[in-house]
């Protein structure tokens, strides 16, 4: 009869835990896109320190923690389950469950605390402009589709968004006779901080 109540009250605990997990998930969501959507700023640039402490340590940090705090849930779970393939799937959907918040808790302060850092940097260096080809123009599709013209710098493949009227006067050009000229101020290591950008037809182009 003990093991039943306990039983009972675990699962009575989870249940709440769960709805309280759930609450968080949305609102860190929430979050995250609002900041996407209306504050966070336009840059460019490539730098393996930006993906060692702002993209990797911020995921296994988070994978740690929630390793330690749902260690008895974990424990609990594996034992129950007798079958070695439901519990590698399980394993798996923690992992990919912890990686999820940890990106949207722990990796997103250290998105912010690095953009912040990077607009810091950035406000104290002159303007520059820089001359990069056109890769693409994207003509988004429907409602939901958005548009964008596509470059590359550093080796890394960027896209402006821009509206549909606006690709329009170039979705039946080619992407190689134009180039986009930015404005620019260097910032935390070797990204740019984007304040201004245009396209611009090539001299040559006919």
């Amino acid at each position: 009869m003990k093991t039943i109540s306990k039983k009972k009250d675990f699962i009575r605990r989870e249940k709440r835990t769960d709805d309280i997990h759930y609450r968080i998930f949305i609102a860190l969501g929430a979050t995250n896109i609002g900041y996407f959507l209306f504050f966070d700023t336009l840059k460019i640039g490539n730098d393996i320190r930006h993906l060692l402490f702002v993209n990797i340590l911020p995921l296994i940090l988070g994978l740690t923690i929630l390793g330690i705090y749902r260690r008895e849930y974990v424990i609990n779970r594996l034992t129950a389950i007798k079958n070695y393939f439901l519990k590698i799937i399980f394993i798996g959907f923690m992992i990919v469950q912890g990686a999820i918040g940890s990106y949207l808790s722990i990796g997103f302060i250290a998105r912010l605390t690095w953009d912040f850092i990077n607009e810091k940097v950035a406000s104290t260096n002159r303007e520059k402009n820089i001359s990069l080809q056109v890769a693409q123009f994207h003509t988004g599709t429907g409602k939901k589709g958005r548009s964008d013209v596509g470059f590359y710098y550093s080796g890394k493949f960027y896209k402006f968004e821009v509206s549909n009227r606006y690709i329009e006067n170039y979705q039946d050009l080619a992407p190689k006779d134009f180039q986009l000229r930015l404005t620019a101020r260097r910032g935390l290591w070797n990204y740019y901080v984007v304040d201004d950008w245009n396209l611009e037809k090539l001299p040559n182009s006919l």
